[in-house]
């Protein structure tokens, strides 16, 4: 059956395109305008026209983004061109937009995209809706969008800008009864012994190459595996994250800290917030869990050296409460950290450094677990042997 005629748009809802973009986009709101000619067949239909985009709303399912776009677009037999398109986000930010969806005949429709935005929400995910991050994040750079519907590809360039907050969650699905993360006794057991890290590819319908570049205007949280705590930085890095069809996804790149915290955890009971020491980093090389950290923390606290013993000393600095620097440092992969704890005694007098150290083994990481713990629970050293003090250990986390 052959047909000829015109077709005149009046404030048409956009909704009549949903099952052509279903996979991708929902929430459709607006109206489209104009004419167009069609000729030809059902099997072989020949158009052309213009339509006018009026405020078209949508969201983007895998972002959670809400857009409203309005255009002019030119229609035929091969391309929907977007022409004078403005795109908007929720906070009325700009992203200016080249290209439109490609088909034949109306069958076999792709998309070839060219997405410039200044400052835009780019994502609002929260957990649960992506496994691998989530979180907010306002961006400016490229973003180039081509293929198939059913095999899109989208090749990403953007800088995180002020307001960004992204979170990378470390997924475990096992359940952790003890806590290994301090050590008081000798132990063969890891941390990569007692979990089990589950990640099933989910297969998508497009991939994902973006690099991403961050600035301290943008924040970043690592949550460890569980009764580990958290980090949450700001600092400078540049990742690149690959999602294929498959649904195997990849991180490469360093992040380098300028400041943030680590929420230091003690059977998800017993928390203190340690303040991220600058020059820290995360490096990625593949594995997104198995990312490499080296960096310290630091909890200030006041004590009296009292309760170390008689040390022999003429000056008061034993006798009255002293500023103490209470270290943690955090080396290797993310989800078996080898962790290091240390003092320092800022603006004391070398001679308070030397006599407490001759009193504390610092090679003795089961002391010197103690002696932290010590001072975060009770904010001050323990001066009992270690023998005598394993059920004080063993009450604030430790493992026998």
């Amino acid at each position: 059956m052959d047909f000829d005629f015109s077709l005149y748009l009046n404030q048409l809802p956009v909704q009549v395109a949903s099952p052509f973009l279903y996979q991708w986009v929902d929430d459709f709101s607006g109206t489209a305008s104009g004419n167009v000619l069609l000729k030809g067949s059902l099997e072989k239909p020949d158009l052309k026209g213009d339509i006018r985009l009026e405020s078209v709303g949508f969201r983007i399912i895998y972002l959670n983004t809400k857009y409203k776009l309005t255009a002019n677009t030119f229609v035929d037999n091969y391309f929907i061109d977007l022409r004078d398109a403005s795109l908007l986000d929720e906070f009325n930010n700009e992203a200016l937009v080249y290209g439109g969806l490609y088909h034949k005949n109306l069958k076999e429709f792709g998309v070839d995209l060219s997405v410039w935005p200044d400052h835009f929400m780019g994502l609002n995910t929260r957990r649960g809706m992506n496994s691998l991050f989530y979180g907010k994040a306002f961006v400016t750079g490229s973003v180039d969008i081509s293929g198939l519907l059913e095999d899109v590809i989208l090749d990403i360039n953007l800088e995180a800008n002020k307001g960004s907050e992204m979170v990378i969650p470390i997924n475990l699905t096992a359940d952790i009864s003890d806590n290994e993360f301090i050590t008081f006794v000798n132990n063969a057991d890891t941390l990569l012994e007692k979990f089990e890290v589950r990640t099933v590819a989910e297969p998508s319908s497009f991939s994902l190459n973006m690099d991403l570049s961050l600035s301290p205007d943008a924040r970043v949280e690592i949550i460890l595996p569980e009764d580990l705590g958290n980090i949450r930085a700001q600092g400078y890095g540049d990742l690149n994250m690959n999602l294929n069809t498959a649904g195997n996804f990849t991180m490469a790149g360093d992040y380098r800290v300028s400041k943030g915290s680590f929420l230091f955890t003690v059977k998800n009971v017993y928390k203190k917030r340690f303040d991220l020491v600058e020059g820290g980093t995360i490096s990625w090389t593949g594995d997104p869990y198995a990312g490499e950290m080296d960096m310290k923390a630091i909890y200030h606290v006041k004590t009296s050296l009292s309760t170390l013993g008689t040390i022999q000393d003429t000056t008061s600095n034993f006798r009255s409460r002293v500023p103490v620097d209470c270290v943690i440092g955090l080396k290797d992969q993310i989800l078996n950290p080898t962790v290091k704890f240390g003092f320092n005694f800022p603006n004391s007098p070398e001679q308070v450094r030397q006599s407490v150290f001759s009193l504390i083994d610092t090679t003795n990481e089961a002391e010197m677990s103690q002696q932290m713990l010590s001072l975060l629970v009770l904010n001050s050293f323990s001066f009992a042997s270690l023998d005598g003090n394993e059920d004080f250990a063993s009450s604030v986390g430790g493992s026998s």
